[in-house]
């Protein structure tokens, strides 16, 4: 009976603690919304204007909580206009992804966004063509192979410099980042850069 007594006392001495754990936990936007991607830190979701059906959103936010930060918007049905969105690259609190427009052509910026301080850190003047892959650091530091409308890719860097085009061909290839060092190839030659 003693032994019980004991479990009893064990068992009711760890629940505050779980309770108090299960509530610390926060969620980042809607359950019901669809995640384009998530990491420990935090998500990227989309979701319709419940008061207007043909406009959509992408937004982010941490699970530390914190209001979410809308990205891009997108209007179906807007005079012949496509968008580009995405892919959405997260990185500790920083989350870089491509947004454009697409109508004769296409036109999207690489943005850096701080979901902590809710604010644009970095971003390109407009690039043609769409995004192949982008790579970001948990500094905010990013980088995107992109493919233009000619072809032809190229490879650009944000970092404390600015928006830096380091490469462009028709064989470029396979975009990776290592710590702060971005790798890719080009006529299979391998080629690397230090984000600083």
């Amino acid at each position: 009976m003693r032994r019980f007594l004991i479990a009893v006392a064990l068992v009711a001495a760890m629940l505050p603690i779980v309770s108090s754990s299960a509530a610390s936990k926060r969620t980042c936007g809607p359950r019901k919304a669809e995640t384009a991607v998530t990491s420990r830190y935090a998500r990227v979701y989309g979701y319709a204007d419940p008061d207007d059906s043909d406009t959509s959103y992408v937004a982010a936010c941490l699970f530390r909580g914190g209001k979410p930060v809308v990205l891009s918007e997108f209007t179906f049905g807007a005079g012949g206009v496509g968008s580009v969105g995405g892919p959405y690259v997260l990185a500790g609190r920083f989350v870089a992804y491509a947004d454009g427009i697409c109508q004769t052509s296409c036109q999207y910026g690489l943005i850096v966004i701080d979901l902590k301080r809710r604010r644009v850190t970095r971003h390109t003047a407009p690039l043609t063509g769409q995004p192949v892959r982008i790579v970001a650091t948990f500094s905010g530091l990013a980088a995107v192979l992109g493919k233009s409308e000619n072809s032809e890719y190229y490879v650009e860097v944000l970092d404390k410099a600015g928006a830096v085009e380091l490469d462009r061909g028709y064989n470029l290839r396979t975009l990776s980042l290592a710590g702060h060092t971005i790798r890719w190839k080009h006529d299979s030659a391998p080629r690397s850069y230090e984000l600083r």
